[in-house]
């Protein structure tokens, strides 16, 4: 940010120094009855108006110099965040991936040895682990978010204090109303998920029950009972993904929008107190 208020500060500075007319190079010689100039006079319009254009130029310079050091500072710090955070994402998914497996081959080491799995079908013994792996999962990739989310948004908003005063935190309390919101979407799309789940979980029991009793189901003339269940099961977890898919579509929505509606809040709030915003800030 420091880096790009120096490049639109230089920028700025070079626009106005080779756009606003000086008053001193404005140097009009009118024509009178003689026709001659003499050397002296030349001299004595001319000697300014080459200071000044020398001083024009070395303005100019130094402000172009100044906009390629710091552009390229910039792409450096770009090339340097972005190999940091890509770096980091890589540790925690291999770290996450790494944990779900020791987990997993720990569960059905245990699994193996016990005398239950005789009596549990395979969905139930799925649910025992998979869920409990995929939490843990999650919790290494996005665990870090936790700390450094507050963090980052502690520091932005001692900085915006900073630099444009405490009507610009107008946009942070904006952004973080709209967080809370996020957060509620994404409770609704786990709830969502969770009862799809269940559904799913029902259906598959259904179907097994079906699968080992079909010959009293053919007998006793319930197969068409055990398929209208199972096809009403799986109309309520269709339900449920659907809603579940809205909700999450939704949050990725609002990923996206909600550092525009915090900037455009940030900027309407100085706007309306201070009647002008520079640039740079």
């Amino acid at each position: 940010i420091l880096v790009l208020q120096r490049i639109i500060s230089a920028t700025e500075d070079r626009l106005s120094v080779t756009t606003t007319p000086n008053s001193s190079q404005n140097i009009t010689i009118t024509s009178t009855n003689t026709t001659t100039i003499t050397n002296s006079t030349w001299n004595t319009t001319t000697k300014p108006m080459e200071r000044i254009t020398v001083n024009l130029e070395h303005v100019v310079l130094m402000d172009n110099l100044i906009i390629s050091s710091h552009v390229a500072i910039l792409i450096a710090a770009e090339m340097v965040s972005y190999f940091l955070i890509a770096w980091s994402a890589a540790l925690n998914l291999r770290t996450a991936t790494r944990l779900r497996a020791a987990c997993l081959a720990l569960a059905y080491k245990k699994l193996i040895k016990s005398s239950v799995r005789y009596t549990a079908p395979v969905h139930q013994t799925l649910t025992y682990f998979v869920p409990d792996s995929s939490t843990l999962y999650e919790l290494i990739t996005n665990g870090p978010l936790i700390f450094s989310g507050p963090l980052i948004l502690l520091l932005s908003s001692m900085f915006i204090w900073y630099s444009m005063g405490h009507w610009a935190l107008i946009g942070i309390a904006v952004m973080i109303i709209l967080y809370l919101g996020l957060i509620l979407s994404a409770y609704l799309t786990k709830i969502f998920a969770t009862r799809a789940m269940k559904f799913s979980l029902q259906r598959i029991s259904l179907l097994q029950e079906f699968i080992e009793k079909i010959c009293l189901a053919k007998i006793g003339k319930y197969d068409k009972r055990f398929v209208a269940g199972i096809k009403e099961i799986r109309e309520q977890e269709l339900s449920e993904m659907k809603l579940g898919a809205l909700s999450e579509g939704w949050s990725l929505c609002m990923v996206h929008v909600i550092p525009i509606v915090t900037v455009s809040a940030m900027t309407m709030a100085y706007l309306i107190t201070h009647n002008y915003i520079v640039s740079a800030d």
